[in-house]
């Protein structure tokens, strides 16, 4: 299956000393050797709750029997790791007898020991928002489970927003009782919550791994007396105070900024403006002064991307190849590189999830020695060091087994020389001691290089004449991103993933995934029929009846109404030669395979994949040829 390296939610915090004026850029050394991290000038913790301990945090995107939940850490209040919370949360959550599946908990937010998350699994009973007491392996269910628009823990409280849509919005309170049950209690806000479904309200201050934890109204109106709401007005974007007893006050300085607000109080608002309504394509940075009715342009992102507002700093990473952590100072009024970061080839750190800041800690997600792993960043007056603190996250085989190259390609128009087209692939190449053949499977990988970029490459840019200028210099630049990954299984088997990423100047992309397999002894491509020892009509019957087994065992994780159904389904999907790799995925000790159509508008993804051991799939403990 694909291994996407992505996301992690890491809770701690550090705070930064930063030198030089407004508008003048510093950049501190970035060292990797360990240090003492005391010499460190650190703030002390001025987060709104008193918790002493935070979550690190990765989501697993990828099926793998090893991750069944997502990587996380918890951290003390220094940045060190005390223990790994994924392990423990398994295992609570085991003890209780509730069953879970990847990519099934969201919206954590872990306070004074306890770890609070929405569980999801369509159409099980189970679903809601539950509460962990890690110390002493108890779970609570909070509520079933709604859409739900931001989740707070606060006062000793925890808040849950809903947006019902057309109906009633609401927030509600839970107290925890001794035997750690949930008492709910709807709060007394409703003149304000009535304005909800016509007004979008701010939640800050604004992180973009965690956009719906850590704010509720409650929390606003009672530290600052207000909420911020924005909407469209005659295709203008208004912004306006809303207090308890439901009157509202226009904030006429920032009509028609458009963008979001990323951090509010009762005396300032930090807005992020575009010529777009999307806080993640800001250009510019403004201060409004609640007081003085003031507005100030701050400073110019326009190569930069949002991570996270905390302390009084605006913490930023750059954009395409630049992936560094900056901040910016808003007392000091600096700009300061803090952590340089370099692509590597063979791998994707999303970046939404790559720095995390709180508790005063900076995290940054790297890779060393074929190891994805959380680094603390200690900051000093003119320097910082990445302190590895144990948090591993993943492997990256390629990068134990062979090397990958990168490459990078654009196509300009002739006839007005604009860039219409940006492409960087990379080529995996086998390290010597693997095969006596290696020569000849790194000429063969080259082939299969330039196949894959022949059979998905398109520029949707045209360039046939002059006509098509006038919409390259208003805007034009496809980007394409072709991914490699490559292990072995068994010390025999090269498996072989290429990964094409289409985005035609869009923010998600389009996606197709190749899978090859190599035998290393004879450097023959092979595939899902030389495992299985069977016909492929007899291999399609045993597929569909693992299927139909699923169905008995988690009938609630299929949409369908019977186990024929599934059975019918599975059979007409399976293939001998699958080449999606979203519908085949080899692993040291069993195989996933793919059916039915996910429904995903940016790939060709399965609805359903299910884990079988290679013990039943030929007899065999490794992934072994048969045939």
């Amino acid at each position: 299956m694909k291994r996407k390296i992505l996301s992690i939610l890491l809770l701690t915090i550090f705070t930064l000393c930063l030198s030089s004026c407004r508008g003048k850029t510093t950049e501190a050394k970035v060292e990797t050797e360990q240090d003492n991290p005391a010499q460190a000038k650190s703030s002390e913790n001025k987060t709104n709750n008193n918790s002493s301990e935070d979550v690190l945090f990765y989501p697993v995107y990828y099926e793998d029997k090893s991750a069944s939940i997502d990587t996380m850490y918890l951290i003390d209040k220094n940045g060190e790791k005390k223990i790994n919370l994924s392990e423990k949360i398994q295992s609570i959550l085991e003890q209780n007898g509730i069953g879970f599946d990847n990519e099934s908990l969201f919206d954590y937010h872990f306070m004074n020991g306890i770890l609070f998350f929405r569980f999801h699994s369509a159409g099980s009973s189970i679903d809601g928002y539950y509460a962990l007491d890690i110390a002493n392996c108890r779970t609570a269910k909070i509520i079933c489970d709604e859409y739900t628009n931001y989740i707070d823990y606060y006062n000793g409280k925890l808040y849950l927003g809903f947006d019902r849509m057309l109906d009633k919005n609401t927030e509600y309170a839970f107290s925890i009782a001794d035997d750690f049950s949930f008492v709910s209690e709807e709060i007394n806000l409703q003149k304000v919550l009535d304005y909800t479904t016509e007004y979008e309200i701010a939640r800050v201050p604004y992180c973009v791994y965690s956009q719906y934890t850590g704010f509720s109204i409650s929390r606003a109106i009672n530290e600052f007396g207000f909420v911020i709401g924005s909407r469209y007005n005659n295709k203008e974007k208004e912004y306006i105070k809303i207090f308890p007893d439901g009157t509202r006050e226009e904030i006429k300085e920032l009509h028609d900024k458009k963008g979001g607000i990323i951090y509010y109080d009762k005396d300032k608002i930090i807005l992020a403006s575009n010529d777009i309504n999307a806080i993640e394509y800001a250009n510019d940075i403004y201060t409004y002064d609640l007081k003085t009715k003031s507005l100030e342009h701050i400073l110019n992102i326009e190569d930069k991307s949002i991570i996270q507002f905390s302390d009084n700093k605006l913490y930023l990473r750059g954009k395409g190849n630049d992936g560094s952590l900056y901040v910016y100072d808003f007392e000091k009024g600096t700009e300061t590189l803090i952590y340089k970061y370099e692509e590597k080839p063979g791998t994707y750190i999303y970046s939404d999830y790559q720095y995390q800041i709180i508790n005063s800690n900076i995290f940054a997600c790297d890779i060393e020695n074929a190891e994805l792993k959380w680094y603390r960043i200690d900051v000093y007056e003119d320097t910082s060091k990445a302190v590895d603190i144990e948090c591993h996250i993943d492997s990256i085989p390629a990068y134990k087994i062979g090397t990958v190259i990168p490459y990078n390609s654009e196509t300009n128009c002739p006839f007005c020389g604009n860039k219409v087209q940006d492409s960087s692939y990379e080529l995996f190449q086998l390290n010597d001691g693997y095969s006596e053949h290696t020569s000849k499977i790194n000429e063969m990988l080259k082939k299969k290089k330039d196949q894959f970029l022949n059979d998905h490459s398109e520029i949707e840019c045209y360039i046939e004449d002059e006509s098509d200028c006038e919409y390259h210099q208003d805007f034009c630049a496809d980007r394409e991103e072709y991914l490699v990954e490559a292990n072995i299984y068994n010390s025999s088997f090269l498996v072989i993933e290429m990964e094409h990423w289409w985005y035609g100047g869009g923010p998600h992309g389009f996606s197709h995934d190749n899978i090859y397999v190599f035998d290393l002894s004879t450097t023959e491509e092979i595939s899902l029929k030389n495992f299985y020892p069977g016909t492929e009509s007899e291999f399609k019957e045993w597929f569909a009846e693992k299927v139909k087994e699923d169905y008995r065992k988690c009938p609630d994780r299929y949409s369908y109404e019977s186990e024929i159904e599934a059975y019918n389904e599975a059979y007409a999907d399976a293939t001998f030669e699958p080449v999606d790799s979203s519908f085949i995925g080899y692993h040291d000790d069993y195989i996933t395979l793919g059916f039915g159509w996910g429904g995903s508008a940016s790939a060709d993804t399965p609805a359903y994949t299910i884990d079988i051991p290679y013990e039943e799939l030929n007899g065999h403990a490794e992934l072994t040829r048969v045939k």
